[in-house]
């Protein structure tokens, strides 16, 4: 007689130690807001303890400036780096850590728009590749939104924050470069800031 074995990663059996569900859309985020990489690779155990089968980080995207929560959601770029949450080294450590536990690792993603200086005006921290080329940007992206109209809401400035053209295959694969370096990382998964500012293939 023979038998297979089927092997039981640690992941799986820490989520079944803590009770934590397989599927992330079945379990809990903890939102860690703000939180730095290392404070929450420290509270892991506790977060395995409380139920929580995922944590949402705030954006890995360098802001356009340091210092506030909101810089992060006013990135300069599409690529991770150090930020006010830590390095992409620390980012990493976290995902492997959370994985012990069966935690999955969420990351905010900012790809609607990037940071300015002042008013409608583009951040000099943006490289110099974006800033600089029209296509990248939508030209009704200068002005504030109206929100009664959906091409506004799609191509229209949140608050100041000139807003990318995301239709560009140029942005998009800035984008989709980006979102692979956090998989490279180990992160599970996305949750898109503004989302509903960027357009779908359905509305042309």
């Amino acid at each position: 007689t023979s038998f297979v074995v089927t092997p039981v990663s640690a992941q799986e059996t820490n989520q079944n130690e803590y009770g934590l569900a397989k599927n992330i859309q079945d379990g809990v985020t903890l939102h860690c807001f703000d939180w730095k990489y290392n404070d929450i690779k420290a509270e892991l155990p506790n977060i395995a303890k409380a139920g929580f089968t995922s944590v949402q980080t705030s954006p890995a995207q360098v802001g356009a400036k340091s210092g506030v929560w909101y810089w992060l959601y006013q990135p300069r770029g599409f690529y991770a780096g150090t930020n006010d949450l830590g390095t992409v080294d620390e980012l990493r450590s976290l995902c492997q850590e959370a994985d012990k536990y069966g935690i999955k690792v969420i990351v905010d993603v900012v790809a609607n728009h990037l940071g300015n200086q002042s008013g409608y005006d583009l951040s000099s921290a943006i490289p110099a590749d974006i800033r600089n080329d029209s296509s990248c940007w939508h030209s009704e992206g200068f002005r504030d939104i109206n929100y009664g109209d959906r091409y506004s809401i799609t191509h229209g400035s949140m608050s100041g924050l000139p807003d990318l053209n995301t239709e560009n295959p140029k942005i998009q694969k800035y984008v989709a470069n980006y979102l692979k370096l956090c998989i490279d990382a180990g992160v599970d998964g996305f949750r898109f800031d503004a989302a509903k500012h960027i357009s779908v293939p359905a509305e042309g």
